[in-house]
């Protein structure tokens, strides 16, 4: 049952909801327990980060997505797409030119490199300084402000 406009109220959980919801949650920690004790004697950071780089590619892929997918992207989508109609797929275009570019260039670089995260990559080539932390600090904020409330709504 969803909201009503005519009563104003909002529906609460019922008993089917809460056990639902506490199945799913009960099955995520089941999954987190069994690989906790199965992989207990595994000591290496590395090992345990990336799963000793011999993982199946559809659990990293969807896993990428899942991170690369926020719950902003999903609801605002269908609003963007219907506010500016078809002008919205040249933001989807862009996906596809900076995912080949990433695919291409840069995934095999940090492949290489044995990198977890595109900020180990300066560590690995001891350009480590103050000025460059807090240059990485202002282009990384920059871009997040829009996601804080900052931005100025028109």
């Amino acid at each position: 049952m969803a909201y009503s406009f005519e009563t104003r109220q909002i529906p609460e959980f019922t008993t089917l909801d809460y056990v639902l919801f506490g199945l799913m949650l009960a099955f995520s920690a089941a999954i987190g327990i069994f690989y906790a004790i199965k992989d207990r004697n595994k000591q290496n950071t590395k090992e345990f980060l990336l799963a000793g780089g011999n993982m199946n590619p559809i659990p990293v892929s969807l896993s990428i997505l899942a991170s690369f997918m926020s719950a902003i992207t999903l609801l605002g989508t269908p609003a963007e797409m219907y506010n500016y109609t078809t002008m919205y797929w040249y933001i989807g275009l862009g996906y596809l030119l900076v995912v080949a570019t990433a695919a291409h260039w840069f995934i095999p670089i940090f492949y290489r490199l044995r990198c977890t995260s595109a900020y180990e990559v300066p560590c690995i080539l001891h350009v480590h300084t103050n000025k460059y932390n807090i240059n990485v600090t202002i282009i990384t904020l920059l871009p997040t402000q829009q996601f804080l409330g900052t931005r100025k709504m028109t």
